[in-house]
């Protein structure tokens, strides 16, 4: 994954006011944060002061608006969120959480359950249609997948450093699973 979630100061991103969807959220920061998508020089999410907005660009998927604000209120969450000393989740895994799902994810594949880790990391979690699926973001260039297919008792574990293909294989026999259920 070549770009990182970026920090920028009252920069324009150069996307027009037009270009972006308001959408509800809280941050405690002043400053802009801009969620950039692979191989793309603008940012999918801004998030300044109390108000983030989505490229539209993004939107058009059904899982990406309600997953980027459950990533983007993960920027709530302070030290010890948990009262047993967990750290606030990184933006950086934020962003190549994002970034991940922009790679992987398809129009219509389920969106993932979003949960923080106490080491300020992100976990993507599926658990649908008898498929058990967790991807753990402990950085921006380190992903550890686990699946668990209860039909087949087949499971694997995978870091996904240089290799998406599990995880997008698992992920499209998802919304297969789901489509076929639904039709």
């Amino acid at each position: 994954m070549s770009a990182m979630p970026v920090l920028e100061r009252r920069v324009r991103m150069g996307l027009a006011d037009e270009d972006w969807d308001q959408v509800d959220a809280i941050t405690t920061s002043a400053d802009i944060v801009a969620f950039t998508a692979p191989e793309s020089p603008r940012p999918v999410i801004r998030v300044e002061g109390d108000e983030a907005a989505f490229s539209r660009a993004e939107t058009r998927s059904t899982w990406f608006r309600a997953t980027a604000a459950e990533l983007v209120d993960l920027l709530h969450l302070f030290p010890n969120w948990d009262s047993y000393g967990a750290k606030p989740v990184d933006q950086r895994n934020i962003g190549a959480a994002l970034e991940l799902l922009i790679r992987i994810m398809q129009d219509d594949t389920p969106a993932p359950s979003v949960v923080p880790t106490t080491t300020g990391g992100v976990q993507l979690e599926w658990h649908l249609q008898g498929i058990d699926l967790e991807v753990e973001v402990t950085s921006p260039g380190r992903l550890h997948a686990f699946c668990e297919r209860l039909d087949s008792g087949v499971s694997w574990e995978h870091d996904l450093a240089t290799d998406l293909a599990p995880l997008v294989d698992e992920l499209s026999k998802l919304s297969r699973a789901t489509r076929s259920q639904t039709d």
